[in-house]
């Protein structure tokens, strides 16, 4: 019981760090927190807020990727929407 909980843990724990790792991760994040909109919405500070579902694949040079990143601030949650995709290494 002890070893699956200490799996799952790890799995999530690893997948998890590729997202938050990921470039389309680090761009989405850094244009919620800078955008008036937002910060009117949720207050600040705005972080990120559970499990992010979804996926990347990459091929190469080439790559996709759609996820969604659970967010919240002092007054309420949201979801960020993230459908990016990466042609030639660019």
């Amino acid at each position: 019981m002890i070893i699956a909980v200490v799996f799952f843990g790890s799995l999530i724990f690893g997948v998890t760090k590729m997202f938050t790792s990921s470039t389309p991760y680090k761009y989405a994040m850094e244009q919620t927190i800078s955008n008036e909109e937002v910060i009117d919405l949720l207050g600040e500070p705005i972080e990120s807020d559970g499990i992010m579902q979804g996926n990347i694949s990459l091929n190469g040079d080439d790559g996709e990727t759609n996820f969604r990143i659970p967010i919240k601030g002092p007054k309420g949650e949201a979801r960020i929407v993230v459908i990016a995709t990466k042609d030639y290494g660019d």
